[in-house]
Order: structure tokens, then C-alpha cells, then sequence
């Protein structure tokens, strides 16, 4: 069970940043199931460099050669929202991140399955103290300003 609960939500960043979160929680999810989720943090696959060239490339309006003193198409990391790239902009060192490609389309279909869910389980009179909608919807906020990588902008 455990193996595939782990797969299933590996499969999109919406429900792997939930598996995220449910790995930090043993208060609300038993630990074996938070530690086989843990693996969540440290498994998100890395897209191409051609397309992470190709999104910077289009938000720049230059070429990587052109725009950066120097890129590295080797990602330094990956996440289930993006992944980041080293590079040198006038001289600094500086982090890149890059969203990988499907994300925003996925976050959608993602949080209509989730909000589906969180109705069903607020439908049931002993669960109601969840209040699921409502953890859906601020999860779905926080999520939504991580995927439009505005905070990282800062």
C-alpha cells in the first residue's frame, strides 16, 4: 500500500507537495505512512535543459549566452514545482528557478480531485471537524504562489 501511495502522489506537484506536508505531520498521519512519504522530498525529477533554456530565453527576451555571463544546464536541484540552475548575471552568482513544463495545468486539475475529496470527507458527520475545504483552499493559495514562482522573484 505504502509503495504505491508514495507513487500515486509523486506523480504531480500538487499531490506531492501534499505528501510533503503529510510526511511532516505524524501528529495527524501515522509515522509509518509519514515515513514512507519522507522520500518526497529528495525524488522530483529534472525536466531538459533546452527547456529550462527555452523558458528563460522567452521571460528574457536574449539568449542564455547573451543575457548571463554563465548558465549551467545541470539543475542544482528540482523540486516538484521547478528546478534551479546556477548561473552568473553581471558578475553574482545567482539561482534560477524554472517551473517545470505542465505544472499550472496540473495544479488545476489537481485541486478540482482535491476539492472533490474535501467535500466527500466533510460530508460525513464524524469528519466534519476537519474542515477539509477549507485546509484545500489555503493549500491551494500557498501552492499557487510557489507554482507563479513570485516569492522567489523577491
Amino acid at each position: 500500500f505504502l509503495p504505491a501511495l508514495r507513487h500515486a502522489l509523486g506523480r504531480s506537484a500538487a499531490l506531492t507537495k501534499w505528501g510533503q506536508w503529510a510526511a511532516t505531520r505524524p501528529d495527524l498521519v501515522p509515522p509509518s505512512v509519514c515515513e514512507a512519504l519522507s522520500v518526497l522530498h529528495a525524488h522530483a525529477p529534472a525536466h531538459a535543459a533546452a527547456i529550462s533554456r527555452a523558458e528563460v530565453e522567452a521571460a528574457t527576451g536574449a539568449s542564455i549566452e547573451d543575457y548571463f555571463d554563465a548558465w549551467e544546464d545541470e539543475p542544482l536541484a528540482s523540486g516538484s514545482i521547478g528546478q534551479v540552475h546556477l548561473a552568473r548575471l553581471n558578475g553574482s552568482a545567482v539561482a534560477v528557478k524554472v517551473r517545470h513544463p505542465r505544472v499550472g495545468a496540473e495544479l488545476e486539475a489537481d485541486f478540482r480531485l482535491l476539492e472533490l475529496l474535501a467535500r466527500a470527507v466533510d460530508s460525513v458527520p464524524g469528519l466534519r471537524w476537519l474542515d477539509a475545504q477549507s485546509t484545500v483552499k489555503q493549500f491551494g493559495w500557498a501552492l499557487q504562489r510557489q507554482a507563479s514562482l513570485e516569492e522567489e522573484a523577491r
